[in-house]
C-alpha cells in the first residue's frame, strides 16, 4: 500500500509533538495573547487542514 503526502506530513507532526511538547506548549499560551482571528497565507498543518476541506483559494480565513 502507498502512502499518500499527507499521511507523512501526519506522522512528521506526531513526532514533532513528541519530541518538542514542552516548546509547544509555550507557544501556545504565548498564541492565546494573540487577537482571535487572524489572516495566515497558509495553513501551518496542510495535512489536518486538507482533511476539513481546505482548498486553496483566496479568502480563506483561520479563527483560532
Amino acid at each position: 500500500m502507498v502512502k499518500s503526502m499527507y499521511s507523512y506530513i501526519s506522522e512528521m507532526w506526531q513526532d514533532i509533538y513528541k519530541d518538542r511538547a514542552d516548546p509547544l506548549k509555550e507557544k501556545i499560551v504565548n498564541a492565546r495573547a494573540e487577537p482571535r482571528i487572524v489572516r495566515l497565507e497558509r495553513p501551518t498543518r496542510l495535512d489536518r487542514a486538507r482533511r476539513l476541506g481546505y482548498k486553496a483559494k483566496q479568502g480563506f480565513i483561520v479563527v483560532s
